[in-house]
């Protein structure tokens, strides 16, 4: 029986198929749609989809794009009891500025995101998504990760972090960072670029891909390629070749 590839995070790691077919469900208009019948009605497969086959394990893609990490962290552990000894889990977080609420009419929780700041009931809580931008913030994820980090050790499990964020680098002890991957391209990126796919690395986004046809920041073919070879690279950082 194979091992597992567990992926948790937001749209990053959502597969771009899930995305498209939630949209078209919803009947909205979505860049993944246009990606869709831009790519001659497919789509690419993902960096996890890459992954998967490079290792030999079957995945298992628990990312919900717009999920803030306090959702992401809950996945994780709704998933506990499904954790095998040898498995690979990989956590994504996203921005420290997403929160959540609870939605009382539906008794759920819900995410709010920045890009969501002009709808009426996402704008009031402006003030708190301001907040979040102070670093201390970021003591919330070193805690988080350091939880994981624990469990997985204690249950021979195998871990890898990665963010897009890469303020969060700066606020991470030495016993955890080893557990965030980082990229052969280096580490001297500018706060606010992506920090694993220079941004000199041309095609690696669906807008650059399209030529601005469609404006969309997630990873298309290339990218997704890209991550899949900048995680293999830190795999056997970690585990082949200690």
């Amino acid at each position: 029986m194979k091992n597992k590839l567990w992926t948790f995070g937001c749209s990053f790691t959502e597969s771009l198929k899930s995305m498209y077919e939630q949209d078209l469900k919803n009947g909205q208009a979505s860049t993944f749609i246009d990606y869709y019948k831009y790519m001659g009605n497919s789509f690419p497969p993902m960096w996890s989809e890459l992954l998967a086959e490079k290792l030999n394990l079957e995945l298992e893609n628990k990312g919900v794009g717009g999920s803030s990490n306090y959702t992401i962290l809950s996945s994780f552990i709704q998933n506990l009891k499904n954790f095998k000894e040898n498995d690979l889990i990989i956590i994504q977080w996203t921005s420290s500025l997403r929160f959540r609420i609870c939605d009382y009419k539906l008794n759920e929780f819900r995410d709010l995101l920045p890009m969501n700041i002009d709808e009426p009931k996402v704008r009031k809580y402006f003030p708190f998504m301001q907040n979040r931008e102070r670093g201390i913030w970021f003591t919330e994820l070193v805690e988080y990760s350091h939880f994981i980090i624990e469990y997985c050790k204690s249950k021979n499990i195998k871990l890898m972090f990665w963010s897009l964020d890469n303020k969060l680098n700066f606020e991470l002890s030495n016993d955890i960072k080893d557990y965030f991957i980082y990229s052969p391209i280096g580490n001297n990126i500018e706060i606010g670029h992506d920090p694993y796919i220079s941004s000199k690395t041309n095609q690696s986004k669906i807008k650059q891909e399209t030529n601005h046809k469609i404006d969309d920041e997630h990873y298309g073919k290339y990218g997704n390629y890209y991550m899949c070879e900048i995680l293999n690279i830190n795999y056997n950082r970690l585990y082949n070749f200690r």
